[in-house]
């Protein structure tokens, strides 16, 4: 199903990817296909998240600087491909598609904030004020945006330590403090 959805956008562009078309190259009734992405938005949007998770997988390691900063230089890297924003397409053509929907859409790109948050658990107590909103909010969000607005991520590689310094903090602060523990964010 998905080789035939990669044909299609490779042919036509994502945005013209229709069930039956799809159907007719995979071999499968557009009703399967219907009752399981519903929209040819949806169907989209679940080939770049596996695309996305296949490209820029996310390790683990229990060291929560470097997994973020490695996590923000694979997005970076990314978009600066061709067709690297595919992803932020994808999901926004699907929130917005009535069809789909802001809630199959968030179903959709469930598997990958399943990797954010493995991340995330891998780091441990470092992590424990952080959720996968947080990742997306302070470190992918501002790499997409600025791609939208100059055509390139373009980040230096200070400017990836501060998103990743600003979200280690922002994680420190969420975390009860011991009464006697210094205040980690005091100067």
């Amino acid at each position: 199903m998905h080789d035939a959805v990669r044909a299609v956008i490779a042919e036509h562009g994502s945005a013209h990817v229709t069930i039956a078309e799809v159907a007719a190259r995979s071999g499968v009734h557009p009703a399967t296909i219907y009752r399981r992405w519903g929209t040819p938005a949806a169907l989209v949007l679940d080939v770049a998240v596996e695309h996305v998770n296949a490209a820029s997988p996310l390790v683990g390691t229990g060291d929560l600087r470097e997994d973020l900063s490695a996590y923000a230089r694979s997005a970076v890297e990314g978009v600066d491909r061709p067709g690297g924003l595919g992803f932020l397409r994808a999901i926004i053509a699907a929130v917005e598609d009535p069809g789909t929907g802001r809630d199959r859409a968030l179903q959709l790109i469930a598997p990958r904030v399943e990797r954010i948050q493995a991340l995330l658990d891998a780091a441990g107590p470092a992590a424990a004020g952080l959720t996968p909103a947080d990742v997306v909010d302070g470190l992918i969000a501002p790499i997409h945006y600025r791609s939208l607005l100059t055509g390139t991520a373009d980040l230096a590689p200070a400017d990836v330590a501060r998103l990743v310094d600003n979200l280690v903090l922002l994680g420190r602060a969420r975390q009860p403090r011991v009464r006697d523990e210094p205040d980690p964010l005091a100067g």
